[in-house]
């Protein structure tokens, strides 16, 4: 099935979402999304997401934009970004921060799921990457299952509450995708 067929869908933020991100600003990880590794402040934080939801781009915002995930009931399920595309390679980084109350196995595999085939499918791109915690297990046989392949470690990659990290690397091609959409 292609992406309008999904039980739910990518869309861009509008000003009607300000509470829902107002929530969601309390994690850490959706501050990570936003202005990457970098430790930034909170009027920093706050700067980009009043950003996103004016369709401003602010110096840390990608040159493709943040999207909520959305339900077909009108439940925001989380957010999706894609970062550093380059158009002429057809190709992009993308992230997705899906909040703790939804953050089951399932939904994250759907919410990867849904992004990246709404990089093949309306982005047109050829390969989508993304980088993600060597912590998050379930997710990497989630990405494995969609056909990503894990391309690279980034070795102690990022500073954590209990220190260094490592970061995996997960990249799917096009024609490797095996999400749940029609050939």
């Amino acid at each position: 099935m292609n992406v309008a067929a999904l039980p739910a869908r990518l869309r861009r933020p509008e000003k009607a979402d300000l509470a829902i991100l107002v929530d969601w600003m309390r994690d850490p990880e959706l501050m990570r999304m936003i202005l990457g590794e970098q430790a930034g402040s909170i009027r920093q934080f706050r700067e980009q997401i009043l950003s996103i939801l004016t369709g401003g781009f602010g110096p840390a915002l990608s040159n493709t934009g943040h999207f909520i995930i959305e339900s077909d009931d009108g439940a925001a399920l989380g957010m999706a970004a894609f970062t550093k595309t380059s158009w002429r390679n057809r190709s992009a980084y993308y992230d997705v921060y899906v909040p703790e109350s939804y953050a089951s196995s399932e939904c994250l595999h759907a919410a990867h799921n849904l992004t990246i085939a709404f990089g093949f499918d309306e982005l047109n791109l050829h390969r989508a990457s993304v980088r993600i915690s060597a912590k998050t297990t379930t997710l990497h046989a989630a990405l494995l299952d969609l056909g990503a392949q894990r391309e690279a470690i980034l070795r102690q990659h990022v500073l954590r509450d209990d220190g260094p990290e490592n970061v995996y690397l997960f990249g799917v091609l096009r024609r490797d995708f095996a999400g749940e959409r029609e050939p």
